[in-house]
């Protein structure tokens, strides 16, 4: 009889302890679901929606992980984005925003970041603050300048800013010693800088339809032999 009845509670804790696994695991469809168990929601997915807003009402997610309004007509990432503090993926692919906000440097807990395919003209300095960044993709945007504040991400493992308006490869870039792919095709730089040398862990470079010169590229190449280029 004991034995039974140790077997029941087992299965029982074992069923609740499922049940609390998937509703962690769970991806909230809407705001509104979401802003309803906003001391739950982990996961938010709004994409393909045809969204052009923000709720300032989001600042009540701060248990936010994921956070994917990808595909839809955002063309601003409002202040109460600071709130989400314990945000690790931010992805906001294919919209219309056009300036990161200097409130992005709360999300110090932020490791993926996906801006591509937007009209961003200026990364700001306050990008500094994302030392926990993985992945960074500004592709597609009309980015002009790499600021020297990118040196503090030096957990950084893969910087996209493929079809921007890049100019030039700022030495600071000898900090990304994580780095293991950098796309920078598309742009119009001229010279891959002495500095690249110390990318020690970069695994691909993609230089495709840029300025560089041939020596460039082969010097880069003798220095870090273990590099596939793509140009």
């Amino acid at each position: 009889m004991k034995k039974n009845i140790f077997i029941t509670v087992l299965l029982a804790i074992t069923i609740s302890s499922s049940l609390f696994a998937k509703e962690d695991d769970s991806t909230f469809k809407s705001f509104e679901t979401a802003l309803e168990n906003r001391d739950s929601v982990k996961n938010l997915k709004i994409a393909n929606k045809e969204i052009d807003k923000i709720p300032f009402e989001v600042k009540y997610l701060t248990n936010l992980k994921k956070l994917d309004l990808s595909n839809n007509r955002v063309d601003k990432i409002p202040f109460e984005i600071k709130y989400l503090t314990n945000l690790e993926k931010l992805d906001l692919s294919n919209n219309r925003v056009d300036k990161i906000p200097f409130e992005i440097k709360y999300l110090t807990n932020l490791e993926k970041l996906d801006l591509s395919n937007n009209r961003v003209d200026k990364i700001p300095f306050e990008i500094k603050y994302l030392t926990n960044l993985e992945k960074l993709d500004l592709s597609n945007n009309r980015v002009s300048d790499i600021p020297f504040e990118i040196k503090y991400l030096t957990n950084l493992k893969t910087l996209i800013l493929s079809n921007n308006r890049v100019t030039k490869i700022p030495f600071e870039i000898k900090y990304l010693t994580n780095l293991e792919k950098l796309d920078l095709s598309d742009n119009k730089i001229e010279k891959l800088p002495f500095e690249m040398k110390y990318l020690i862990n970069l695994k691909k470079l993609i230089i495709k339809n840029t300025d560089i010169s041939k020596k460039d590229i082969e010097n880069f190449q003798q220095t870090n032999p273990y590099c596939e280029i793509l140009y």
